[in-house]
């Protein structure tokens, strides 16, 4: 018997293979407006869909993506026993409901705006859960990502304010679920008026973190959470984080990350604040690094590279209030520091030039030009 792997239908002129065809196919892919109403059940040995009606009947699916306006997940979804990964990302789904034998090879669940679901934990074989909000959840559906002892990849959105109902609550499961996960990857994100303060003392991240994200521009740490200094962080590569106040000992913590390679940094701090790099054994291996303040700009005179500073930094993007006067010379100045960046090969300054007169604009461009060459 021949079997056909994958189909492509370009609908131009709608033409259907026979059913017999189908039957065999594992991998389906239609361009264009598809009018024609094919039966999933010719489909036995698909393994790659995205359709959401008679999917009860694709025994061996393994991927299912659902898109556009899709309000829920159709009951028949739990027919699907050997389904590994669900991306309803781009839908309109905001619950999901986790009964007794539902999804138990479930490997990657992919959301958007899902409430995180009651029964979470009973989902055995979940290695990736991004990104699920935690609001309106009870304290024990928060408990329940403790249980996830195969999880690696965690988005979450912290959507609870003091005083909510199940908060305090709320808070300490999961520090005691982020404690006990051995994750890889861990993105965290917080609602307006929200806090993830509560996780600067109590979150000790696993040795076998990779990257970790805050992933909100209106929340900051009050300070680097020690406990990154304490886990040590040997794998840690890739770090995204905001801060209140970055003072020297942060700075010595971040440093302290001796597998890092990119840092993102997002300062709180008035421009007045200086951020001062200093040329000690930190940061060995970083090679992109990236700084904003709150209100999304920086002046070059408050970051200074000390001797030393970097040895590997390759890269560095910065955001420059306008000056045309003084923006040059900070550039190229010992202030600033650039010339102690030996393997320093770009330099990505971003400058707000609302309303500056394009002669002006070519003066700051030259002058940024120079001071980096």
């Amino acid at each position: 018997m021949t079997c056909n792997s994958r189909i492509q239908f370009t609908y131009l002129k709608p033409t259907t293979p026979s059913s017999g065809i189908l039957s065999n196919v594992r991998s389906l892919t239609v361009f264009g407006r598809d009018e024609e109403k094919h039966d999933p059940g010719n489909f036995r040995f698909l393994r790659v869909l995205d359709l959401e009606d008679g999917i009860h009947k694709l025994f061996q699916l393994k991927y299912l993506g659902l898109g556009g306006g899709v309000p829920a997940l159709p009951k028949q979804i739990e027919e699907l026993e050997n389904l590994e990964t669900l991306d309803i990302r781009p839908t309109r789904v905001r619950q999901l409901a986790v009964d007794d034998g539902d999804f138990q090879r479930l490997a990657h669940l992919l959301v958007t705006g899902v409430e995180l679901p009651s029964g979470v934990g009973k989902m055995k074989n979940l290695q990736e859960l991004s990104m699920v909000d935690v609001s309106k959840s009870n304290a024990a559906a928060v408990e329940e990502l403790g249980e996830l002892l195969k999880l690696r990849i965690l988005g979450l959105k912290w959507s609870l304010k003091k005083g909510d109902k199940d908060c305090a609550a709320c808070e300490q499961n999961l520090v005691d679920a982020l404690n006990k996960l051995t994750l890889q990857h861990l993105c965290l994100d917080a609602d307006k008026d929200c806090s993830l303060d509560f996780l600067v003392e109590s979150w000790c991240p696993s040795s076998k973190l990779r990257e970790f994200k805050l992933a909100c521009s209106h929340y900051y740490f009050p300070h680097v959470p020690k406990t990154m200094a304490r886990a040590e962080l040997p794998r840690l590569t890739y770090l995204e984080i905001g801060m209140a106040t970055v003072s020297n000992e942060d700075l010595d913590i971040l440093g302290g990350l001796r597998a890092l390679i990119i840092l993102k940094l997002r300062s709180g701090d008035s421009d007045k604040q200086r951020v001062v790099i200093g040329g000690q054994a930190g940061f060995p291996l970083l090679e992109l690094f990236w700084l904003e303040r709150r209100d999304g700009a920086i002046t070059v005179t408050g970051l200074s590279f000390k001797e030393r500073a970097m040895p590997k930094l390759r890269k560095l993007r910065l955001r420059c209030k306008y000056n045309a006067l003084g923006l040059g010379a900070a550039l190229a100045g010992p202030e600033l520091g650039l010339g102690n960046l030996g393997s320093l090969k770009q330099v990505h300054v971003k400058m707000d030039l609302e309303g500056v007169a394009d002669p002006e604009v070519e003066a700051a461009v030259a002058a940024v030009t120079k001071a980096a060459n």
